[in-house]
């Protein structure tokens, strides 16, 4: 053959009943023995990824019993009398009936518009 191998020369083995038969060595296993291999194959990925899921759901219900604060515990949001910039009430500085949103802008008072 011009630039190309050589096919592998027939190997001789003993089939099932103890017959000599031939066959050419491109598969170093018998079919069985790899549908065997392919079946553990697939059992060991079957049993990773349920492993993965039930870690995975244990760690989901571990942070939501955590005592994490409810998705619908919202905080009232106020706007700063001088910038008008939305903030959380909690942030803000209440003067005088007016909420702002810092120090500087509670000295220079609201703004008339």
């Amino acid at each position: 053959m011009a630039g190309g191998r050589m096919p592998a020369p027939p190997v001789q083995f003993a089939g099932r009943r103890g017959k000599m038969s031939r066959r050419f060595c491109d598969s170093p296993r018998p079919d069985s023995v790899r549908s065997i291999v392919l079946g553990k194959l697939l059992f060991f990925a079957l049993v990773g990824v349920l492993v993965y899921l039930y870690f995975k759901s244990t760690q989901r219900r571990q942070v939501l019993g955590s005592g994490a604060a409810p998705a619908d515990a919202v905080e009232d949001m106020v706007r700063c009398a001088h910038c008008r910039v939305n903030l959380p009430r909690s942030e803000a500085i209440l003067s005088k009936g007016e909420f702002y949103c810092s120090a500087e802008h509670q000295k220079l008072g609201p703004v008339r518009r």
